[in-house]
């Protein structure tokens, strides 16, 4: 590895996640062109993903990695994250602090889905209803086993850190509604999967993979807005739609977009072979 960064410009990029048994952890990539390699992974035990364990983790990882020129590092856009940018920019005035492109098709979800009341109660419900289950083994060992025999996908635990959850989970509720009606009385919770319900999270499963150019993501976000205007929705919420869009492009457009025009291949006049492009969602 060494080797092959040397005499390279590189970029650091953290990927957080949540392991199977709920525990925190961050991992720590070093991009340099074509090449990805993974530097370390930490769990951050019983503390969260604060600004202060990122900072501390960041500069540790910088300090490890001496023998690469990193000229540029890429977190999650989060509160926390954005704190750590202006904490270490300070620091490190050599190095470029900003966020992920694609993180932010994920927090327009989230976004929509805290905003618009129907989706906020239908995540809160999903949330009961599988805790439910999870506290009582009979019950979950029971459901499992008939969802595997109708073919249903399993019940995903929500996850912060974890992208597609929440699109997962509505999948697996709905999917599974019949069966679900065998082990409660009430189906309040439960509502139709119409057309309408399936389309906020469409376009999200599109940029989670590698090889999609991250110029894709800016004419995505400029096109959203005229794909939820041929939906059926009272004016309130198609508001709340297009506002939410607006803030999230506002919020990355300045640096990130900037910087992805200037390093896409295809506006290099090279064609769209997966190579260039495949490094990850942290670009």
């Amino acid at each position: 590895m060494v080797h092959r960064v040397k005499d390279k410009n590189c970029t650091l990029s953290t990927d957080p996640w949540t392991n199977v048994n709920g525990k925190n952890i961050i991992s720590y990539i070093l991009n340099c062109g074509k090449d990805d390699f993974l530097l370390e992974t930490l769990y951050t035990r019983s503390a969260s993903h604060s600004a202060t364990v990122i900072a501390a983790d960041i500069r540790h990882v910088i300090k490890f990695t001496k023998f690469a020129n990193i000229v540029a590092v890429v977190t999650d856009n989060t509160s926390a994250n954005q704190l750590v940018w202006q904490t270490l920019q300070t620091a490190y005035p050599h190095i470029f602090f900003h966020g992920c492109i694609s993180h932010v098709i994920y927090l327009a979800i989230n976004d929509l889905v805290a905003r618009l009341l129907w989706l906020n109660s239908m995540e809160g419900n999903y949330r009961k209803s599988r805790m439910i289950f999870q506290e009582n083994q009979q019950l979950w060992t029971e459901l499992r086993r008939l969802q595997q025999f109708e073919g249903k996908k399993a019940s995903v635990l929500l996850a912060d850190t974890h992208w597609g959850t929440i699109e997962k989970c509505f999948t697996s509720l709905l999917e599974s509604e019949a069966i679900l009606h065998a082990f409660v009385s009430g189906t309040d919770f439960l509502k139709v999967k119409t057309e309408e319900q399936k389309r906020p999270f469409r376009f999200q499963k599109v940029f989670e993979q590698n090889t999609r150019p991250i110029s894709d993501i800016y004419k995505m976000l400029l096109q959203l807005p005229s794909i939820y205007d041929e939906i059926k929705m009272s004016i309130s919420e198609f508001v709340i739609i297009t506002t939410v869009l607006k803030e999230r492009y506002d919020f990355i457009y300045d640096d990130a977009h900037g910087v992805s025009y200037l390093t896409n291949p295809r506006y290099e006049g090279q064609g769209p072979g997966n190579q260039g492009w495949s490094r990850g969602l942290h670009r």
